[in-house]
């Protein structure tokens, strides 16, 4: 894990497990390591990526400084109810970088994979997130499909699922 934790934290890109796929992984604050996800999904910058978050406290930085207290309570209650957990909330945003938001909303998720969880907590920080796969392409649910999306890339480095290890 310390191996993936460090390549996270120097920019570099890592697949992980969450939720039945594997997802494409890096540091938030590596534009460079961000734009090499959309190349190797073949995806139009124009729709951005996901952020893991290991809770509201993690959240609340990227937040949009002009939310509303109900705004806030609906968050809260949605953070209560289903995190960590399968639910992205889109909330706005004070941050403008067109690879992780789009027209002042950012996408949001907390995992609830134990892995992905220990990674984030012990790199302080959030992280990119969105499946392993060619953009309209099938989602990556064993490491075969992406052994077959991406052969020829020998600079990934994969947490294979003990839970699913397909």
């Amino acid at each position: 894990r310390n191996i993936i934790i460090n390549k996270i934290d120097k920019g570099g890109i890592v697949v992980l497990p969450s939720n039945g796929v594997y997802t494409f992984n890096t540091n938030i604050f590596n534009t460079t390591s961000i734009e090499k996800i959309f190349l190797l999904k073949e995806k139009a910058i124009k729709s951005p990526l996901s952020v893991y978050v290991l809770d509201i406290e993690m959240a609340k930085p990227l937040l949009d400084k002009k939310l509303t207290i109900k705004e806030h309570k609906i968050i809260n209650k949605l953070v209560e109810k289903f995190w960590p957990g399968p639910i992205t909330i889109v909330v706005k945003t004070h941050l403008d970088n067109p690879l992780f938001t789009n027209n002042g909303v950012i996408s949001l998720e907390c995992p609830c994979h134990e892995s992905i969880r220990t990674i984030i907590r012990e790199l302080d920080k959030p992280i990119i997130t969105t499946s392993a796969n060619i953009t309209n392409k099938t989602s990556c649910s064993h490491i075969n499909h992406l052994k077959a999306y991406f052969c020829e890339i020998d600079c990934l480095t994969a947490l294979k699922d003990k839970k699913n290890p397909k």
